[in-house]
Parts: C-alpha cells; structure tokens; sequence
C-alpha cells in the first residue's frame, strides 16, 4: 500500500464527518498559523451536524444495535483520535498528524 493509499485508509477510518471536522480544522490551522487546535475551536467550527431535508432540519445520529444518540463532536473527534489522525496535547487540544499527499 503508498503511502497516499494509507492516508485514504486512515481518513476513511473516521468517517465522513471525520473528514469534515479535520479539512476544516486544518483550513483553520493554516489561517491561523498555529499547530494546535484547542477543543472549543473544534467545537465552533461544527456547532450542529444538521441537514435540512424537506423543510425540516435533521440531525445525524449513530446506532449500534438498540441503541442510539445524536451525533455530536466530541463523537467525531474521538474517532478522529482513534483514527490516529488527531492527537491529543496535554490539556492544550489536539494536534493533527500530517497526511501523505496523494498522487
């Protein structure tokens, strides 16, 4: 496997949400011109996972088995981090691992 392959791998690992939060954490990074992102920033970037359908505004949620929640972020970051892709700093937030470019 390249390594552009396991970057794919790895970003399909926290979903499509996942990749979201993390496009625009990193878009806020750059802007910024700092390397960690604190856990409110995150939080701001995506304050609702929401999508209107038909006049009426739906929220994503997660299920396994009989159980189920609203999709928050913290459920997006955590599967950032155990994607590997976000790693927590020490209280200070989360630092983003660089990604392979791809080809």
């Amino acid at each position: 496997m390249s390594a552009a392959e396991s970057s794919a791998a790895t970003l399909a690992a926290a979903g499509p949400l996942g990749l979201a939060l993390d496009v625009m954490a990193r878009a806020h990074l750059e802007r910024a011109n700092t390397a960690v992102i604190d856990y409110d920033t995150a939080c701001d970037l995506v304050t609702e996972w929401t999508i209107p359908i038909r006049g009426a505004s739906w929220t994503l949620g997660a299920t396994c088995g009989w159980a189920g929640e609203d999709v928050g972020v913290d459920h997006v970051i955590d599967a950032l981090v155990e994607a590997g892709i976000w790693r927590e700093v020490g209280g200070a937030g989360f630092a983003l691992l660089p990604l392979e470019a791809t080809a």
